[in-house]
């Protein structure tokens, strides 16, 4: 699995769980995970992550990372595809 992360800064931490801002308003902000409803949150509430820790959460949880592609915060493809690309390729 290949995961290009479009918006870095839309990602961050909840209490221990990496999720993303879907909207933001004043001092709110509303927080998804990817598994449940949209979360209420003051922007204190919420902490920076690091890239290489939403790459790891992106390519360990599928729902996040679904999410994620959905809201085009992220680009995630099967390696099989290149593989089968590079095969391809080789009989040109």
């Amino acid at each position: 699995m290949k995961v290009i992360i479009l918006k870095p800064d839309s990602f961050v931490k909840y209490k221990n769980v990496i999720g993303f801002i879907t909207f933001e308003e004043d001092n709110k902000v509303y927080f998804s995970d990817g598994r449940n409803d949209d979360i209420e949150l003051t922007k204190d509430q919420i902490e920076e992550v690091s890239e290489n820790a939403v790459l790891n959460e992106l390519l360990q949880d599928e729902q996040l990372r679904e999410a994620a592609v959905y809201n085009d915060l992220a680009v995630a493809h099967d390696d099989y595809e290149d593989e089968f690309l590079n095969y391809c390729k080789s009989y040109e």
